[in-house]
C-alpha cells in the first residue's frame, strides 16, 4: 500500500513536467524568430482610407509602416482617426492549455477519490476526461480573449493621450527605438 502512493506521487511530477514542457512548446511563439517583426496594423484614416500594414516606428508626428508591397510610407499622425494592432488567434494554443490543466486537475480530483483495488485508475481517467472536457469552452474563451485586437482612437485626442498612444505603439514597432 505505501509503496503505491509513493509510485503515485513520481508518476504525478512527471505528468506535471509534461503538463509544462507542452504549454511552454505551443504558447513560445517565435523563439526562432530570426528578424524582429512589427505589430499588423490596421490604420484608418481621415479621408476614409484604410491601411493594412507592418508596423516599423512611431515617430513624434507621424507612424511609419511598412506596406506588403514592400514599400516604407510615414503616415502622419493628424491624418489618422483610429489604429487598430491585429493579433492573431490564440484559440488552439488557449483549448491545449485549457485541457491540459483543467484535465490535470480533473486527474488530481479523481485520485484523491479513486480506491484502491481491481479498478484502480477508473476514476482518475473519468476525472481527466471531465477535466478536459471542461477545459476546451475555458480555453477558447480565453484564447479569444488574448488575441482580440487593441483600437486607439487619435482623432479628437489631446496632445498627450496621442503621445500615450505613440509610445505603446513605438514598443511594438520592427524598430522600437526609433525616435
Amino acid at each position: 500500500m505505501r509503496k503505491t502512493k509513493l509510485m503515485n506521487k513520481g508518476k504525478g511530477k512527471k505528468v506535471v513536467a509534461l503538463f509544462l514542457a507542452l504549454c511552454f512548446v505551443t504558447l513560445s511563439g517565435r523563439l526562432i524568430a530570426g528578424e524582429r517583426q512589427g505589430a499588423k496594423l490596421l490604420i484608418t484614416k481621415k479621408d476614409g482610407q484604410t491601411v493594412l500594414s507592418e508596423l516599423v516606428a512611431a515617430k513624434q508626428n507621424s507612424i511609419v509602416v511598412l506596406s506588403y508591397s514592400g514599400a516604407d510610407e510615414a503616415i502622419n499622425v493628424s491624418d489618422i482617426r483610429s489604429v487598430e494592432i491585429m493579433k492573431h488567434s490564440r484559440m488552439l494554443e488557449g483549448v491545449v492549455c485549457g485541457i491540459l490543466v483543467c484535465g490535470m486537475a480533473g486527474l488530481a480530483i479523481g485520485s484523491a477519490n479513486d480506491p484502491p483495488g481491481f479498478m484502480h485508475g477508473i476514476k482518475s481517467a473519468e476525472g481527466a476526461g471531465i477535466g478536459a472536457l471542461a477545459g476546451v469552452p475555458v480555453g477558447l474563451v480565453l484564447g479569444h480573449l488574448l488575441g482580440s485586437p487593441e483600437r486607439f482612437q487619435i482623432e479628437g485626442k489631446s496632445p498627450e493621450e496621442v503621445k500615450a498612444i505613440l509610445e505603446k505603439l513605438r514598443s511594438k514597432g520592427r524598430v522600437p527605438d526609433f525616435q
